[in-house]
C-alpha cells in the first residue's frame, strides 16, 4: 500500500512539473509585443448591461481604503499616499490576489458618499492600468482576471462613470483585451474554485461587453462540466472546505444576476447547482449563522454572504444531516447542534487548507457555541495569519483525540504524530428517543497502524450529549511506536468558545460550563480526569482570542484505550 501511494505521488509530482514547465513557456510569450497585438480587436464604446451586486460590502474597509489603508487578514497595509500595487508585491500572495481582483470595489460601494467612492475607485483603476495594462504573471492569472472583469462589470458605476473619455476608452479596451486573453488561458486556472472564478468572469464579460468577442455557449458548457465534478452529490465542494462551497454559491449567484440583466436565459444546471449548495451550507452553520470551523472555514467569514445567498436563492431544501460525499454529519435536536468531520482530508491539489481533523466535532446551544475547533486556514497569507493557519491545521487545534510522545507541545509540528487517514466509516441510527453516530477511521504512520473510533449520542430533547473515544491496534499491522521508550499518551481536547465560562467542581471530577445565553452544561468523563487549560481561538483571519479547553489525558493500556464523556444541560435558564 505504502509503495503504491509513493509511486502515485511521484507520478503526480512529475505531471505537475511538466504542467508548470508548459505554462512557464506560454507565459514567456505573453509578455512579447506580438502577443499584445493578438489581443487587439474592436473597441467597445460602453457596456451593454449593468448588473447589480446583491452582496454587501464592508463600510469600515471602504473608509480605510479612502485613507490608503488596506485591512486584510488582521494586518493593516498602509500605502502612505501612493498607489498600493508596487507595495503589494512586497506583501503576501493572498493580499496581492485580493487587491488585483478588485473585489474591494464592493467595499467602496458601501460608502455613503458615492462621489468620494468613485474618485477613489477611478484613481486606483487608472494607476493599475498604468502598471498592468500589459501582461503580468500574477495580475493576469485566469481566476484573478475573471474576478476583476466580474467586479468591473458589477461596479461600472464606480469604475466607469467618469467624464474623462480617454480614461473610459482605455478601461473598456483593457477589459476587452483581458477577456480575450482569459478566453485563451482559462484552462490554465487551478482546478476547482479558481477555475470557476475564471469561467464566471469570462461569461460575465460576454454579457457586458457588446462586441461578441467571446464564445459564451462554450464557456457555459465548460462551467457546467466543472461544477459537475466540483460540487458533490450532497452539495459540498470537493475541497471539503465550507468556505469554498460558499464562494462557489456567490459566484453562481452573481452569474445568474448578470445573465438576467443582459436578458439571457439562466441555464437549468446553474439553478440546480445553487439548489444543491444551499442545503449543504445550511448544514454547516451553527445557531449564530456562522460556519463550522473545519478544513479552512472561519466562523465569521461570509456570514452576510450566506445570509444574502439564502434570501436570493429560492432553494427550499432544509439543512442536511447526513452528508456522506462531503464527509460531514449533523446531529440536531431542539436548539442543540453537533457537526462532526467524518471524512478523510481532501487531496492536496484541491485544497491547501485541509486540516487533520477527522472525527473532530463542534457543538452549539442555540446561538452559543460551546465546543469548537480553533480556527480556519488562509494559505499564502501574511506572516501572522499564515502562522495561525499552520497551527490551526494540526489535529491538536481540533476537538478530537490525538497521540503525543514525550510531552511535546501540542502545536509543535514534531509534537503530533502525522496521521494519514485512508477513509472514515460512519453508521447512523435514530429512534424516538435519541440519535447515535458511530464513526471509525484507520490511521497510519510508518510503524504504527491504529483504529480510532468516536461514538456520539444526542438525546431527542437536545440536553444530553455523550461520547466514547476508543483506540485499538489493527491486526497484522505494526505496533512499534506504542512500545517507544517515551510514553505514548492519548490526549482528548474539547476547545471552548471564548464566551464560555468554565469552572471545575470541588472534587475535580466534573467541569461546569456557563453560556452567555444562560444555559449551563456539566461535563464528566470516565477513564480520565478532566482539566482546564489555556487555548486560543481564531474565528477570522489574523485575529486571536484567548480561550480555554477541557483536556483528558491518559496512557495506552495494552495498546488500547477507552474513554467515555458527556455534556448534560444543567438548567433551562440561569
Amino acid at each position: 500500500m505504502e509503495s503504491h501511494l509513493k509511486q502515485e505521488k511521484e507520478t503526480g509530482s512529475l505531471a505537475r512539473m511538466g504542467q508548470r514547465l508548459l505554462v512557464a513557456i506560454k507565459e514567456a510569450g505573453y509578455g512579447l509585443p506580438f502577443y499584445r497585438k493578438r489581443l487587439q480587436g474592436r473597441h467597445p464604446l460602453k457596456l451593454s448591461s449593468t448588473p447589480v451586486d446583491p452582496f454587501p460590502g464592508d463600510r469600515d474597509r471602504g473608509d480605510s481604503i479612502l485613507l490608503g489603508r488596506y485591512l486584510f487578514a488582521g494586518d493593516i497595509i498602509v500605502s502612505e499616499g501612493e498607489a498600493p500595487w508596487e507595495l503589494s508585491e512586497e506583501k503576501c500572495a493572498a493580499f496581492q490576489r485580493w487587491l488585483h481582483s478588485f473585489v474591494w470595489l464592493r467595499d467602496l460601494d458601501a460608502l455613503p458618499d458615492s462621489s468620494e467612492a468613485q474618485k477613489c475607485a477611478q484613481a486606483l483603476t487608472a494607476s493599475w492600468m498604468e502598471r498592468y495594462e500589459t501582461w503580468h504573471s500574477l495580475a493576469w492569472q485566469p481566476d484573478i482576471i475573471g474576478a476583476r472583469l466580474t467586479f468591473f462589470g458589477f461596479y461600472s458605476s464606480l469604475a466607469l462613470s467618469s467624464s474623462d473619455l480617454v480614461y473610459r476608452s482605455l478601461l473598456l479596451t483593457v477589459m476587452s483585451q483581458q477577456a480575450r486573453h482569459l478566453a485563451r488561458t482559462v484552462s490554465q486556472a487551478e482546478p476547482g474554485l479558481q477555475q470557476i472564478k475564471a469561467l464566471v468572469g469570462l461569461i460575465v464579460a460576454d454579457t457586458i461587453i457588446p462586441e461578441k468577442i467571446l464564445k459564451q455557449d462554450r464557456s457555459l458548457r465548460r462551467l457546467e462540466r466543472t461544477l459537475q465534478t466540483w460540487i458533490l452529490a450532497d452539495g459540498g465542494a470537493r475541497s471539503r472546505n465550507p468556505s469554498d462551497a460558499l464562494s462557489t454559491g456567490e459566484c453562481l449567484m452573481m452569474l445568474k444576476i448578470a445573465l438576467r440583466a443582459a436578458d439571457r436565459d439562466v441555464p437549468v444546471w446553474l439553478r440546480t447547482s445553487l439548489d444543491k449548495l444551499l442545503p449543504f451550507l445550511r448544514a454547516m452553520r451553527h445557531g449564530d449563522a456562522g460556519l463550522v470551523q473545519v478544513n479552512g472555514a472561519f466562523a465569521k467569514t461570509g456570514v452576510s454572504t450566506l445570509k444574502t445567498l439564502n434570501e436570493l436563492s429560492g432553494a427550499k431544501g432544509k439543512a442536511l444531516h447526513n452528508m456522506p460525499f462531503s464527509g460531514y454529519q449533523r446531529l440536531e435536536f431542539e436548539q442543540t447542534i453537533v457537526v462532526i468531520d467524518a471524512g478523510p482530508p481532501p487531496v492536496s491539489t484541491l485544497s491547501r487548507a485541509a486540516h487533520e481533523g477527522e472525527l473532530a466535532f463542534e457543538f452549539s446551544d442555540g446561538q452559543d457555541r460551546v465546543i469548537v475547533n480553533l480556527g480556519g486556514s488562509l494559505p499564502d497569507s501574511a506572516s501572522k495569519a499564515l502562522n495561525q493557519s499552520q497551527r490551526m491545521r494540526f489535529a491538536a487545534a481540533h476537538s478530537v483525540l490525538t497521540l503525543e510522545q514525550g510531552g511535546e507541545a501540542p502545536f509543535s509540528e514534531t509534537g503530533e504524530i502525522g496521521w494519514t487517514a485512508r477513509s472514515v466509516r460512519v453508521e447512523r441510527q435514530e429512534n424516538d428517543e435519541a440519535l447515535w453516530l458511530n464513526a471509525t477511521t484507520n490511521r497510519f504512520r510508518k510503524n504504527l497502524a491504529i483504529t480510532y473510533r468516536r461514538r456520539l449520542y444526542l438525546s431527542r430533547n437536545g440536553t444530553d450529549l455523550r461520547g466514547e473515544d476508543s483506540l485499538s491496534p489493527i491486526k497484522g499491522q505494526p505496533k512499534g511506536i506504542l512500545h517507544h521508550k517515551n510514553d505514548c499518551l492519548y490526549v482528548i481536547r474539547f476547545h471552548l468558545h471564548p464566551l464560555v465560562k468554565a469552572s471545575q467542581t470541588q472534587d475535580g471530577e466534573a467541569i461546569i460550563l456557563r453560556l452567555v445565553g444562560g444555559h449551563g452544561w456539566l461535563f464528566r468523563a470516565r477513564g480520565a480526569s478532566p482539566s482546564i487549560e489555556d487555548s486560543q481561538y481564531v474565528d477570522r483571519p489574523g485575529f486571536d482570542q484567548r480561550t480555554r479547553m477541557i483536556v483528558l489525558r491518559g496512557a495506552m493500556n495494552n495498546n488500547e484505550a477507552l474513554i467515555k464523556w458527556s455534556f448534560r444541560r444543567m438548567d433551562s435558564r440561569a
